[in-house]
């Protein structure tokens, strides 16, 4: 268990840039700053620390202001607070493997140089194949240059 309690409520990405950015701006200044009903879930954990007080209002925004320097605040938040909300949401995550138990894993990198539909057709053989051999099962797909850190598609959940 985390020592935040992390709400599992979900969290999308556009809610996390704004706790970011609001986070952010706390700690360049000592003002209060507004933020949106939405975030309290994610705000409460630092309110109960004792980091920030939130003040409720009727409205859809609050107003948040800190409780403790700024550079406490951002460190807790980037050092405890978000890998610990990873964390929580990792273990929501569930793979669907049909692989036993006591099997290994290993990654297996091709390089293929084809024409964009030539590597489909390529790609389809070789997971029907796999697949109906039982021996293997494909769980992603990356296509791009891996090496330079580029990766343009991916199909498949990944574990």
């Amino acid at each position: 268990m985390c020592p935040l309690s992390i709400d599992s409520s979900p969290c999308d990405d556009l809610q996390l840039y704004e706790l970011t950015q609001l986070i952010a701006r706390l700690y360049q200044s000592p003002y209060p700053e507004a933020a949106s009903g939405s975030l309290l879930p994610l705000l409460q954990p630092l309110e109960k620390l004792g980091l920030i007080l939130i003040s409720h209002s009727p409205s859809d925004y609050h107003t948040v202001s800190r409780c403790c320097p700024g550079s406490m605040l951002l460190h807790y938040f980037w050092s405890t607070w978000m890998p610990a909300y990873y964390r929580s949401k990792a273990l929501l995550l569930k793979g669907n493997s049909k692989l036993p138990i006591g099997s290994s894993r290993c990654t297996l990198v091709l390089e293929v140089p084809q024409t964009r539909s030539q590597l489909g057709e390529a790609l389809l053989a070789l997971s029907l194949n796999i697949e109906d051999s039982g021996i293997a099962e494909i769980v992603r797909f990356e296509a791009g240059d891996n090496s330079a850190g580029t990766v343009q598609e991916t199909v498949g959940g990944g574990l």
